[in-house]
């Protein structure tokens, strides 16, 4: 009797490996010559839109190869900032054949409804071209910046108050062109400890009006009446205008008006007049303005205003100010009637304004784990130099504290390296300075002949890939002060690879968000596109 001879496992090999070759072959030459590049697929209409607006976009599809495409599907992707009107039916659109040299444009109508300032589009279609069994994908992606409200808020409040005035405010929404999101809402914010005594009209929901449907040439109305209780030194009130989402207000407009009040009848303020939305990083110019008004009743003489700086966080070489001597040892600048005529007679209810600017110190990073939330404080003073027995010893001067909060630098830095074979190593590397980070991620767009390898490096880093979307997304969470100079960056890779020879971009867009957890700025750097 002949006894078989047992196979064993690598007997088997050269089987597999011929039966992967020809599969391989088979795959490529069923795509013949066709090339995705050939296929172009774009997002048409405006690249900005105000919210509550309706605006019309075209998702395209232009087939410039030699091969009809078949069985085409057509995703559309928005956020939920973007309420979808799609003339053609839903968000996906089946397509059955689109010819060679022939574009293909489905038409869709966006209206927004976002607090964000962009909002990102996407489309994406999957096709067989004609006589090839594989499937492929091309995709775009239109960025949207997304404007306020075309409606003109006027909100009028006293500047400045004495303790236990009467405060009236009077709001004017004056819609500049019809607004397609109904019904608005106006909704008022105010202090604690501001005692509402009275309004024009009742509110239809807790501090909210219901304005309903808003056109072009109405001017709606609202007033209130109150009387703040506490001894801050201001009060910072705020109107919106917005939907509503089940029982949560979703501000679409706002501004924001502070009431400085004081214990004595000289006003004294200051305000931050730049970098623009006051988010103060490491190198920046700081511009502060400065002003004063005489409430009394008396006129006031020989009047002295000053400003000390803290010195430890800025360049002290750099302070300029128009009109003032500057003492850089000490930080303070100081305008009186040598320098400034107007302050040697100040009358009632005259006032006036000084600017000043200086730079924050430059590399700004921590000592150890403990050093972090720095703040840049600037006191000012004034005061009339000439008592006035007939004020009845009411006091001639008033002070005023500013704090400026400095923001971390959360940084990214991004290396891609080929490996051989078509792979490419993608290495981010995280540093942060001087606050602790919140929220933070890291998220990658990878062309549509890009595939996901993976071989995640360190294992315990949260990097996901979502297929449907062909992104990288590295769920960072928190960073923590003196990433990449007490400590180490926080490092983290993984391998991707070409699926085909088209396009030249190996990654299309990094982007990198998070938030500081001291100032609650949003911090964001985008980081373009990445070639062979």
């Amino acid at each position: 009797m002949k006894i078989r001879k047992k196979l064993k496992a690598w007997h088997l090999m050269p089987l597999s490996i011929l039966a992967l070759i020809s599969l391989a072959i088979f795959v490529w030459f069923g795509r013949g010559d066709f090339s995705t590049k050939e296929v172009k697929v774009s997002i048409d209409g405006p690249t900005q839109v105000e919210n509550g607006q309706l605006e019309t976009f075209f998702a395209v599809i232009k087939n410039n190869s030699g091969k009809a495409l078949l069985d085409v599907n057509l995703f559309i992707e928005i956020p939920s900032a973007f309420s979808l009107d799609n003339k053609d039916g839903g968000p996906e659109s089946s397509i059955a054949r689109i010819g060679a040299g022939e574009e293909y444009r489905v038409e869709f109508s966006l209206v927004a409804s976002s607090d964000k300032s962009k909002e990102n589009i996407r489309i994406r279609a999957d096709y067989s071209p004609e006589g090839v069994s594989a499937r492929f994908v091309s995709v775009a992606t239109a960025e949207v910046i997304i404007g306020k409200l075309d409606v003109s808020m006027i909100f009028d409040l006293p500047n400045s108050i004495y303790s236990q005035q009467e405060v009236r405010g009077t709001i004017h929404i004056v819609p500049n062109s019809d607004i397609d999101t109904s019904p608005i809402y106006l909704k008022l914010n105010f202090p604690e400890n501001f005692k509402l005594q009275d309004t024009n009209q009742d509110f239809d929901y807790e501090t909210v009006w219901k304005l309903g449907n808003l056109r072009e040439g109405d001017n709606i109305k609202r007033e209130f009446l109150g009387i703040p209780q506490g001894s801050e030194s201001s009060y910072s009130f705020n109107i919106q205008l917005g939907k509503l989402e089940g029982v949560t207000f979703l501000p679409l407009n706002s501004v924001e008006k502070i009431v400085e009040v004081s214990k004595s009848p000289i006003f004294l303020s200051q305000q931050v007049e730049g970098p623009p939305d006051n988010m103060i990083q490491a190198g920046d110019k700081i511009v502060i303005r400065v002003s004063y008004t005489n409430k009394s009743e008396q006129a006031l003489e020989d009047v002295v205003v000053s400003a000390m700086i803290s010195r430890d966080l800025i360049d002290t070489s750099s302070i300029t100010a128009s009109g003032a001597t500057i003492d850089r040892n000490t930080g303070i600048i100081q305008w009186d009637k040598n320098t400034i005529s107007n302050l040697r007679f100040v009358d009632i209810d005259e006032g006036g304004e000084f600017l000043a600017s200086f730079n924050v110190k430059d590399n700004l990073v921590p000592a150890n784990v403990n050093d972090t939330e720095k703040v840049v404080t600037i006191e000012t003073k004034i005061k009339s130099q000439e008592d006035d027995l007939s004020l009845g010893g009411t006091i001639l001067q008033a002070d005023n504290k500013l704090t400026i909060s400095i923001t971390t630098d959360l940084k990214l830095d991004q290396d891609v390296v080929s490996v051989g074979q078509g792979e490419y190593v993608v290495h981010w590397g995280l540093s942060n300075t001087l606050n602790k980070a919140k929220s933070v991620q890291v998220e990658a767009v990878l062309p549509a002949y890009v595939k996901w390898i993976g071989d995640v490096a360190p294992s315990n880093e949260n990097i996901q890939f979502i297929s449907s979307s062909n992104t990288v997304i590295w769920n960072v969470g928190s960073v923590d002060v003196g990433m990449g100079s007490i400590f180490s960056p926080r490092e983290a890779e993984f391998k991707i690879g070409l699926s085909g020879s088209d396009g030249s971009d190996i990654l299309e867009q990094t982007k990198l968000t998070g938030i500081d957890e001291f100032t609650g700025a949003f911090l964001e750097q985008d980081i373009g596109q990445v070639n062979r």
